[in-house]
């Protein structure tokens, strides 16, 4: 089983390490997309809360019918007491590893109510659910998203990166308009590879001609990071967004 950590994050601990705050989309469909450990559930979750934090209507449509122990159903409790709601499998169906699409899905992103933030499956099979969503979605609104992480191997070469983004959007059936920067290494996380991340990921939106939506620092990390920052500066680093593990793996 799954531990689950019930954190409350503090968007102004980040303080003089962030350059602005990346700005809200217009759009109401935010799709998380990435490769298998890309983080992009826990972009996911962490984008809900902030979202919510500023006073937006959010829910979280929970679309990982691939990885068993990285999926934002495992923390349903939480994003109700933070005031999020979650659009998941019935309780009886959470473990099933084949597609559960429920009929609020459907309702959710072919009329959403505020935001709708959608956490897909990892690579372009785990896209598959949400292209038989593409006639539901208006072509203004929505985004999508991927998530990268350089310190994967999977996503650390460049020709490899942008195969899987375009098979990503092939299996989809949308576009992706903005790139995260999630290059870590959990606890120890460098400048070093933040920076590695920020350059790789700028690299990918180029050639997609999209802009990189913000680049996560780990939480716990914020104050290191501020004591010197001054590499992240030089690097003219905007959009950094503090982000906490809310699942891990039984392992941990």
């Amino acid at each position: 089983m799954k531990k689950l950590r019930k954190i409350t994050l503090n968007y102004e601990s980040i303080g003089d390490l962030m350059t602005k705050y990346p700005k809200i989309p217009e759009t109401d469909i935010i799709v998380f997309a990435g490769h298998f450990g890309s983080g992009k559930t826990e972009n996911a979750i962490n984008y809900s809360m902030w979202l919510q934090s500023q006073g937006e209507q959010v829910s979280l449509i929970d679309l990982d019918i691939i990885n068993p122990y990285f999926r934002s159903r495992e923390v349903q409790t939480v994003l109700e007491e933070q005031g999020i709601n979650p659009i998941i499998p019935r309780k009886e169906l959470q473990q099933a590893d084949f597609p559960v699409i429920t009929p609020q899905v459907r309702g959710a992103l072919s009329q959403p109510e505020g935001k709708i933030i959608v956490d897909l499956g990892g690579d372009p099979d785990g896209s598959i659910p949400m292209g038989s969503f593409k006639n539901f979605i208006s072509e203004e609104n929505y985004e999508m998203w991927l998530v990268l992480n350089a310190n994967r191997i999977q996503t650390s070469n460049y020709d490899k990166t942008i195969d899987l983004a375009k098979n990503i959007q092939k299996s989809s059936r949308l576009k992706i308009t903005g790139i995260i920067n999630n290059t870590h290494m959990k606890n120890d996380t460098t400048e070093e590879d933040i920076i590695k991340g920020y350059k790789f990921s700028q690299q990918v939106s180029q050639y997609f001609g999209v802009p990189l939506i913000y680049t996560t620092v780990p939480e716990q990390l914020i104050t290191k990071f501020k004591e010197k920052n001054n590499e992240i500066e030089n690097n003219q680093i905007e959009n950094l967004m503090p982000i906490k593990n809310y699942l891990t793996t039984p392992w941990e």
